[in-house]
């Protein structure tokens, strides 16, 4: 790649302000409406089918049409009409209900009562903890389609990474994998029960760390020999976000071994506190956001490390916020509800918090310094996305416990044509890592064999950054089909080499 081409290629990309934080808030707003709108849609197109040899590819498609489309379209065609496009996606939701309501009240005679219904015990075949891999699979989808998209003139400069201060919808993917990171290490020791790292899970574990760190070795020393484009101010010179996780990774070791889980809130607080101090106390912020020289490895990588922090701070508020959401026990429907109020409640508290005592302290979110406005912007926009996954999870339990005709079917085998198979495969071990490496190396070979910048015609750059997408899903999702295991520990499908291999390297 030439130097102009570099030149032109990290300009587009840096020095932008970010957009509003309502408009970051409606564009997270996309993901939860399309899974809902996938749930009750796709109840009508497999009901009364009889299972044939390729449905999975089937529902594999018809995942991406509901769930990817439409993410795709808040980030490239539909930017600017954002809420046009929620509200057609609520006015979908609707008229389906509607039709559900009416098919209920003329032909099922047996209706149980409310108090019946919200006094149902929701069983572990039904999947309470769902919502988790909503939250994980679609913003990690989503961050996989922006790293792409940003390269593309489609995509608004407004929801780039910002330079210093802001908020933007790019700002969050990074985050997000951490917050994701910090529930999901709460679901899997809730799983077993309990408090301490089993030695089997130290091992792998350990093996994810130093496969975190090997990539990104690897990608340190490629990008250079491949002249590819690099922007400075993201994690300097020489790191990048896979250092980031590896270090989260070694903490999330020795916070099980040590603390067997507990303290996360307090350890939260620490790292943020400590983070602030040196931003603000001991004046890294100016030296951070400065054009001083990049003399040492240090000074070379002044953001990505000291980001780390901040990060830590995240993946601790994940992991408690967790801990709160993580159903215990004999879990009933109502339990969602309250648990829905609880998550909407934090998250205003988060915002309030932000925008109010720590905005007039240290100044606007920025995701360059993970000063703690921006770390609290985080929690309460990813706490409101829990919530909203809640409120999906909700609406397809109560369908269950209320005896509506297409929600029942779920007590039965036809369960395996229902369950959101994208999602699914994407949150089995270790795939949200092997996806978003993947999504790396596709960004990379597409911006290497064409010159982004130039595809002017909006349709066209949307229809690379679909096809990208779905191959990038596609391979995903077929590794996670041969490498994939039952909750029992028994395998479902033929295990091959292939299988054995990404389960031994990313599962953790």
């Amino acid at each position: 790649m030439s130097s102009p081409t570099i030149d032109i290629r990290e300009q587009f990309v840096s020095g932008h302000n970010g957009t509003r934080q309502w408009e970051v808030f409606a564009v997270q707003l996309v993901a939860p409406l399309a899974v809902l709108g996938r749930n009750l849609i796709i109840r009508w197109v497999f009901l009364g089918s009889s299972p044939f040899s390729n449905y999975i590819w089937s529902k594999f498609c018809i995942d991406f049409l509901l769930l990817v489309v439409p993410m795709l379209l808040s980030l490239t065609l539909m930017s600017n009409y954002i809420v046009l496009l929620v509200l057609c996606q609520i006015a979908t939701v609707l008229c389906v209900v509607f039709f559900f309501l009416c098919e209920y009240y003329a032909y099922n005679k047996e209706r149980p009562p409310l108090q019946q219904v919200l006094n149902q015990v929701i069983a572990p075949e039904m999947g309470p903890t769902m919502f988790f891999t909503y939250l994980r699979s679609m913003l990690m989808i989503y961050t996989c389609i922006a790293i792409l998209a940003v390269d593309f003139d489609v995509f608004p400069r407004r929801f780039a990474k910002t330079e210093t201060f802001g908020h933007s919808v790019m700002d969050i993917g990074t985050s997000a994998f951490v917050f994701a990171m910090g529930c999901a290490e709460t679901i899997r020791l809730t799983r077993k029960e309990t408090h301490r790292a089993s030695l089997r899970s130290l091992v792998s574990s350990s093996r994810m760390t130093l496969v975190l760190v090997t990539i990104g070795m690897c990608r340190s020393l490629i990008l250079p020999l491949l002249n590819y484009q690099l922007h400075v101010t993201e994690y300097g010179t020489h790191w990048n976000f896979f250092y980031t996780l590896a270090v989260i990774k070694a903490f999330s070791i020795m916070h099980s071994l040590v603390c067997g889980g507990s303290f996360s809130l307090i350890l939260g607080i620490a790292f943020c506190a400590l983070h602030e101090y040196l931003l603000t106390g001991l004046g890294y912020k100016i030296w951070i956001l400065s054009d001083a020289p990049r003399d040492t490895w240090v000074s070379a990588n002044r953001e990505g490390i000291y980001s780390t922090l901040g990060y830590l701070g995240v993946y601790c508020f994940g992991y408690r916020i967790g801990q709160i959401a993580a159903p215990s026990g004999c879990v009933r429907l109502k339990s969602y509800f309250w648990l829905t109020l609880k998550m909407f409640t934090l998250s205003t508290v988060f915002i309030l918090i932000q925008k109010g005592p720590l905005e007039l302290s240290f100044g606007a979110p920025s995701r360059r310094l993970m000063n703690l406005p921006f770390i609290f912007s985080m929690n309460g926009l990813f706490t409101c996305a829990l919530s909203m996954f809640l409120v999906v999870q909700f609406f397809s339990l109560t369908g269950w416990a209320a005896r509506i005709p297409s929600f029942h079917l779920e007590e039965t085998a036809a369960n395996n044509k229902l369950n959101p198979c994208l999602l699914s495969a994407l949150n089995e071990k270790g795939f949200l890592v092997l996806f978003f490496l993947l999504s790396n190396l596709m960004t990379g070979a597409v911006n290497l064999s064409m010159d982004t910048i130039s595809v002017v015609n909006p349709f066209s750059a949307t229809g690379i950054i679909g096809a990208y997408s779905a191959i990038c899903l596609a391979i995903a999702f077929s590794m996670s089909r041969a490498a994939h295991s039952g909750p029992d520990g028994e395998s479902h499908n033929p295990i091959t080499p292939l299988g054995r291999l990404l389960r031994l390297m990313f599962s953790s």
